[in-house]
């Protein structure tokens, strides 16, 4: 083993885009909002065929599905993929990790495949969710990407001000115990 130490990678750093691939020269990727949940599993069926000689191991084709549980919501992701299944329009998907990071770029596995399960369950004293299944062609491929400003800010719910479009200011740490409160009365503690 090196002397470099294992790092731990948390589930909630892990976010998912989707694209319709027909939209590829026209449209970013867009994020999954309201991610619960996103898993990616691979796996090769193997044939064992016994003989005189010994045991021939035949390997067969990977095989990757991705998946995506989220709260549902009025979005165009979630209604290009309802239009995926429904249309069996190929959809490019990206797992991204938010805590793997080189050189100011994320770690990403990107893949291109259908839409082959979306289930939406709408209890009544709940949000509306959906589970969906990408069935992936080929071998995912991977590397590294930038996650836009947009979707970075949609991640990290930035700050926002109260006038349209007002970006207001973030907070820092060297605002701890700043600020007054001005044009109200105060109160006296008794000395606390």
């Amino acid at each position: 083993m090196s002397d470099q130490q294992v790092q731990l990678l948390q589930g909630k750093n892990e976010v998912f885009f989707v694209r319709l691939l027909k939209n590829a020269s026209t449209e970013a990727a867009m994020l999954i909002p309201y991610l619960t949940s996103g898993s990616v599993n691979q796996s090769r069926s193997t044939t064992n065929t016994e003989t005189k000689s010994g045991t021939v191991h035949a390997v067969g084709s990977l095989t990757t599905t991705m998946s995506a549980n989220f709260e549902d919501a009025i979005s165009k992701v979630g209604d290009e993929i309802r239009e995926a299944i429904t249309k069996a329009a190929k959809i490019e998907v990206w797992e991204v990790r938010l805590d793997r990071v080189k050189n100011g770029k994320n770690w990403a596995r990107y893949a291109q495949g259908y839409v082959t399960q979306d289930n939406g369950t709408n209890a009544p004293n709940a949000v509306s969710t959906r589970a969906v299944t990408f069935t992936i062609e080929g071998e995912p491929q991977e590397g590294w990407t930038t996650v836009p400003t947009e979707s970075q800010q949609e991640i990290n719910y930035v700050f926002k001000g109260l006038g349209v479009s007002d970006e207001g200011e973030a907070w820092t740490d060297g605002d701890v115990g700043a600020g007054s409160n001005e044009g109200t009365s105060t109160v006296s503690t008794g000395g606390h």
